[in-house]
């Protein structure tokens, strides 16, 4: 019985994929097999940015070397590519090491809804901080400030989710806060709070159809018409005791407003919609 012995030259990697996480230098074995005749000469191919040399260039069939990998603390994080040459004149071989360039993460910061928001729209977009190495993330998102009633449990690959309609419910706090990984470490961010607004008020003047929000308010109320106004659209603010605080108006052929209640003390409003003869009043809370 003949058995065909295979001559094809092999490199052995030590490794084939390095991450580095936070280290400032590596190494990895470099080993020969069968396939090569006569002494090996050994190249590596790296990128610039890659301070990457071998322990020693020239070695014999069935022994090894190392990959000494510096400077890490100076090298941008990212994925690279380590191209490894070994030939004896007469048979080559080629292998690619990929090296992960990655810092371990050390917070992550909570974007929108700001900490203890009152006003945040039921249709809200959750945001937190992006890193350049993040991979995932997982949020969440509960009723309750020790999560035993999630609503959200989710992994995404991006920094921001947008609520759809029907998932918070008006008026209610809610909890939330984000776990993100790397490839190098995991952290979890501060827990944070927001309460939910009245969400959208729509109301109908004869013809005309409006939105008013938000409701709680701190920096402006919004008023939007579907259509552009065929007429003037006068708008006053007055405060519980009926005295006028704010006026302004929507000029025909225009369709928004937006009402600067930034200035004005925590408390109830009433918003006085005029269109000629006809008025409709919205009950607002602005919170300062």
């Amino acid at each position: 019985i003949c058995t065909e012995i295979s001559t094809e030259a092999i490199i052995y990697l030590g490794k084939n994929d390095i991450n580095t996480c936070g280290a400032t230098s590596i190494s990895s074995s470099i080993g020969l097999g069968t396939g090569f005749d006569e002494d090996v000469t050994l190249t590596i191919d790296a990128p610039g940015v890659v301070s990457a040399q071998l322990e020693s260039n020239e070695i014999k069939n069935g022994s090894a070397t190392k990959l000494l990998i510096t400077n890490l603390e100076n090298t941008p994080s990212g994925n690279y590519e380590i191209t490894v040459n070994a030939t004896d004149g007469t048979n080559s071989k080629t292998e690619v090491i990929t090296l992960q360039v990655s810092e371990p993460l050390e917070s992550i910061e909570l974007i929108n809804p700001i900490d203890a928001a009152i006003d945040a729209p039921i249709m809200t977009e959750l945001q937190w901080q992006q890193n350049s190495s993040d991979e995932s993330y997982f949020l969440q998102v509960a009723i309750s400030s020790d999560f035993s009633s999630t609503i959200i449990d989710t992994t995404l690959t991006v920094n921001q989710l947008s609520i759809a309609e029907g998932v918070f419910d008006e008026l209610t706090e809610y909890f939330w806060r984000v776990a993100v990984s790397n490839g190098c470490n995991s952290i979890v961010s501060q827990t944070q709070s927001f309460t939910t607004d009245m969400g959208v008020s729509t109301f109908q003047l004869e013809d005309l159809s409006f939105e008013i929000y938000p409701n709680p308010a701190s920096t402006f109320i919004k008023l939007i018409s579907t259509n552009n106004l065929p007429r003037n659209l006068s708008i006053s603010l007055y405060n519980i005791n009926g005295q006028l605080i704010l006026s302004d108006q929507i000029d025909a052929g225009g369709r928004v407003l937006d009402l600067n209640v930034s200035h004005l003390s925590s408390g109830l409003y009433f918003l006085k919609i005029n269109d000629q003869e006809i008025s409709h009043t919205e009950k607002m809370i602005i919170n300062n």
